[in-house]
């Protein structure tokens, strides 16, 4: 078996479908932050075969992330989205639906964006009103929209472009 490597220690990989080539390079954007400390997100789970195995990863470790979650997603899967919280992980809004924002109106935007909200304050019982838009994309239009809605944005640094085809 291989071993990932990490500034705490060593997991092993385990026999299951997920996205490892994704955490290699999550953990070598640790390796390379200069003062020690970074933040670990995940985004579009909870997905049963990943999301659970990434939280069994960061336990080991003794390692918090934040999670940006789908509202549909949080729906279908409300047992995995309680046990990240319960985790002790930091728990955010990646939309309902994860509409692309740039093919997407406004109008639409916010209300999927209210909704993928509602869906983590019905199933966790706390709103933290951070949020991630899809894609990454906050322009103007959005950036007021999102403030408009007293969301907490939170955008990423490095994408490990683990979305394309045949990355993983």
């Amino acid at each position: 078996m291989r071993k990932l490597s990490d500034p705490v220690g060593a997991v092993t990989r385990r026999a299951a479908p997920i996205r490892w080539r994704a955490i290699d390079a999550i953990a070598k954007v640790h390796r390379r932050v200069s003062d020690g400390s970074v933040a670990l997100t995940f985004d579009d789970g909870p997905r049963p075969g990943s999301t659970d195995l990434v939280l069994d990863i960061l336990a080991e470790l003794g390692v918090s992330a934040t999670f940006f979650c789908v509202g549909k997603n949080v729906l279908a899967y409300p047992d995995l989205a309680r046990r990240i919280r319960a985790s002790g992980h930091a728990v955010g809004s990646h939309s309902f639906t994860h509409p692309d924002p740039e093919k997407t109106a406004l109008p639409a935007l916010a209300r999927d964006y209210v909704r993928g909200r509602r869906a983590l304050v019905e199933v966790l019982g706390e709103d933290t009103g951070l949020f991630r838009p899809p894609r990454g994309h906050l322009d103007v239009a959005s950036a007021a929209l999102v403030r408009r809605l007293g969301l907490r944005p939170w955008l990423w640094s490095l994408d490990p472009e683990d979305w394309r085809p045949g990355a993983v």
